[in-house]
Order: C-alpha cells, then structure tokens, then sequence
C-alpha cells in the first residue's frame, strides 16, 4: 500500500501515518487486524500492556477492537524453523559445524583454498549462522551450496581424523 520513512518513532508518528494510509485507502472499516514488532511503541511490549502505543491507539482511533498479530518475519520464521525440525537433517547443524570447521583454523583454511585451486574452483569463505541472527541462515547455505562439490571432494580425500568435525548430533553427522 504504502512505505515512508517517518521523522521518528513514537506512538503518534506511526498513528498518524497508518491513519493517512487507511484514509487515502478507505480502509478505516475494513481493517480487522495489525501485524507489527512487539516494541513498545507498536503494542506496548510483549505483555501488550499500556495505552501509549501504535495498537490500543489504532483501536481508539477506528473505535473497535483489533487482533493483534505480531511480526510476520519472526511468525514465519518460527513456522520455518519447526517444519526444518521434521526434517530427518539438521541443517543448521551442518552451516554451523562446516563453519566451526574452518573458522579459526588457518591452516584449514589455507589447505582448502589450495584444494580450490587444484580443483579450478573460486575459493570463497564459508559464512557463519547464530540462532540469535536468524537471517544469517540463507546466504551460509546458498554459500555452501556454491562450494558443494568441492567441499565434497575436500572431505572425501581423506581430511585427517585430528582434525575432523565433532559429530555429536545424529541429524547433523550422518549428514557431514
């Protein structure tokens, strides 16, 4: 519908926005429901307590009760994240261990960049995943998943077992 950047943060900046969206729109009777971070300023925290915020204002505004839905990203990266769970892998077992593999090992990682160039192959340093940084996930495994064949290889020839990956995971070391 719309996207603005706005002069600030506050409860009655975003209001004033959302209120011209729905106006120019003629949503006022139509809106059931907002989606928004759980700030303070969007639904007063988690707790949804106070009156001072985006959501309890909206209502007074628009003279009726709204649900409530929380951020989107987070409700479908939650969904994600539980269907990745029936997997019979742990994919972000693997990201993390590939990365914990050669993060602060420089002579794996040299070692590999040379196993690169052996196999005409552009080296490219594996990306890391936190759970606290969900949006990290994608780009490590588009990552890996560009070095697939040559990691494959890597781990093929014989990485000595000195240095191989801890495999305390049954989902996540079957798999590496």
């Amino acid at each position: 519908m719309a996207l603005k950047e706005l002069q600030g943060e506050t409860s009655d900046i975003i209001l004033t926005y959302i209120n011209e969206v729905l106006n120019i729109n003629q949503l006022q009777n139509k809106i059931l429901g907002i989606s928004a971070d759980n700030t303070n300023s969007n639904f007063g925290g988690s707790s949804r307590s106070g009156k001072n915020n985006v959501f309890r204002k909206l209502e007074q505004t628009l003279g009726k009760d709204l649900i409530g839905i929380n951020c989107a990203a987070h409700i479908l990266n939650n969904c994600l994240q539980t269907a990745c769970d029936c997997l019979p892998i742990d994919i972000e077992c693997i990201v993390v261990k590939l990365y914990s593999y050669f993060y602060i090992y420089t002579v794996r990682v040299e070692e590999f960049k040379d196993f690169c160039i052996f196999v005409n192959v552009e080296y490219q340093k594996l990306l890391g995943h936190s759970k606290t940084r969900w949006l990290s996930l994608k780009p490590a495994i588009e990552r890996i998943i560009k070095l697939f064949k040559t990691l494959k290889q890597w781990f093929s020839t014989g990485v000595p077992r000195s240095t191989s990956v801890p495999r305390n995971d049954h989902r996540c070391s079957a798999n590496l």
